[in-house]
């Protein structure tokens, strides 16, 4: 099987919301911190 090697890994993923932080829509903001995390992890689970 061939090996690939990856020397960068940039987690590009994401979404926006447009609102002061203080009135920002907080079941969003939960999506939002879901999927930068879980798209790390994915990302990285692979080169572990």
């Amino acid at each position: 099987m061939h090996q690939l090697r990856i020397d960068y890994l940039i987690n590009n993923a994401g979404l926006g919301d447009f609102a002061m932080f203080a009135k920002s829509n907080w079941d969003k903001q939960a999506q939002m911190i879901n999927l930068n995390i879980l798209a790390l992890l994915l990302l990285n689970s692979g080169q572990l």
